[in-house]
């Protein structure tokens, strides 16, 4: 799952959202922009903030399709 529609399913926002991972809000905002990907430890947090529902590999290819 895209993270985007994790947390729009989620009625998240990139703030609170970004405060669960340990980052900042502009972090998620590039990410979601496809501007940069998270390190390896962050992307582990998102797996497990999301429930497994984002995954590195999720991550990865939304980095991918914005390039």
């Amino acid at each position: 799952m895209h993270l985007n529609e994790w947390l729009a399913d989620n009625n998240m926002t990139m703030t609170a959202f970004a405060a669960r991972v340990g980052v900042s809000r502009p972090a998620v905002s590039y990410w979601l922009r496809g501007k940069t990907r998270p390190a390896a430890a962050v992307a582990a947090r998102i797996r497990q903030v999301t429930d497994g529902e984002v995954t590195a590999d999720d991550l990865q290819a939304a980095w991918e399709a914005a390039q």
